[in-house]
């Protein structure tokens, strides 16, 4: 997905990583010269305590140089935790449509497709909210940080592709 957007990503996986020796110089070598850190869906916190520690050593390490990072539904909740936010489940029905809600002035007001069982419904100190769906926060964004409760990669309809893509090129080039 990120390469039909013009960005070329490395997998790294947590199972290669020591959590007892994360120093600067190893973090350093996972990002090797990279501008943003994505931090992707998947288990749930707590769930894979391995992956937990990686991606918040990851996203330390990203915010203190100033790295981009992009969240994606786990990975936003992630940067959530990391402010001190509280994560709670919620009330969305698991892989149904839901109609996003503007706020800010965002532009964002497209279908897009829940697949998290826990949310936000408070945004991080610094954070504007972009959207909602009911009280929950779909879309979040600083200026280091964009993060999406959906999965863009996933979405299907045109609009949706759109909208999406047009808030990811502007968040990666700089425009937003």
């Amino acid at each position: 997905y990120l390469f039909r957007l013009g960005v070329l990503g490395v997998g790294v996986s947590c199972e290669a990583w020591d959590p007892h020796s994360p120093g600067e110089e190893r973090m350093a070598g996972i990002f090797g010269g990279a501008d943003m850190l994505v931090l992707s869906g998947g288990n749930d916190i707590g769930a894979y305590p391995k992956r937990d520690r990686f991606e918040r050593a990851l996203l330390e390490y990203a915010l203190k140089q100033g790295k981009k990072i992009l969240g994606i539904c786990r990975g936003m909740q992630m940067i959530a935790q990391h402010f001190g936010v509280e994560i709670m489940p919620s009330d969305h029905e698991i892989k149904q449509p839901h109609i996003l809600q503007e706020c800010s002035q965002s532009g964002l007001h497209h279908s897009v497709h829940s697949y998290h069982g826990f949310c936000i419904k408070q945004a991080p100190h610094g954070f504007r909210v972009l959207a909602r769906v009911g009280d929950e926060i779909e879309a979040m964004q600083n200026r280091q940080i964009l993060a999406l409760m959906w999965h863009p990669e996933r979405e299907r309809d045109e609009k949706s592709i759109a909208a999406d893509s047009a808030l990811l090129r502007a968040f990666i080039c700089n425009q937003n």
